[in-house]
């Protein structure tokens, strides 16, 4: 099946996801292209590469959980996101509980990441 990105090649905003996505130790390639046009889309029309940088993060503490993810990057980060969590599951409709649902409803977010959402509750 032919990609979107082989006719036309990706944004600038795909591009900076895919980068975002490494620095934070996720090979881009894990996040299917809907999946990463759902990012984007998330994040507004034309994000400005610090909400790229915002998603990218948490994207990748969902996808690697909190003990490779602090492998792959500082302590003090992953802690952010372990707040952002937090907070996502109290504010359920918010940007960053949209971008967990995302990552789990997707089948890609780790499985300690998975336990502490149910999915059932989220609309």
């Amino acid at each position: 099946m032919m990609s979107i990105w082989s006719l036309f090649g990706p944004s600038r905003e795909r591009q900076r996801l895919d980068l975002a996505l490494r620095r934070y130790g996720v090979h881009p390639q894990l996040l299917a292209d809907p999946v990463k046009l759902t990012v984007l889309r998330l994040i507004g029309r034309h994000p400005a590469e610090a909400a790229i940088e915002r998603a990218a993060v948490l994207i990748a503490y969902c996808l690697l959980g909190p003990e490779d993810f602090v492998e792959a990057n500082p302590p003090g980060l992953a802690a952010e996101q372990e707040q952002r969590l937090g907070l996502a599951l109290e504010a359920p409709q918010g940007e960053d509980a949209r971008l967990v649902m995302l990552c789990l409803r997707s089948g890609l977010a780790e499985s300690s990441i998975e336990a502490r959402f149910e999915l059932e509750d989220v609309p």
